[in-house]
């Protein structure tokens, strides 16, 4: 499910929606009220933006 919302994510950017509008539509029309925070919707824009397209998550150390 989480990597499913970064290939939403990803497809949300690169239409040039804002992270704001990803978070909300994410919620609103695919998996329903609060299943994505609007600060990790923020977090992986900024990936995005910085040429970093990986949608793999990787463990925190």
């Amino acid at each position: 499910k989480n990597e499913h919302f970064r290939h939403l994510l990803l497809f949300a950017f690169n239409q040039g929606s804002k992270a704001a509008k990803a978070a909300r539509d994410i919620c609103a029309f695919v998996y329903g009220e609060g299943a994505i925070a609007e600060r990790t919707v923020r977090d992986w824009y900024a990936k995005f933006k910085n040429g970093n397209f990986d949608l793999k998550c990787y463990a925190r150390s």
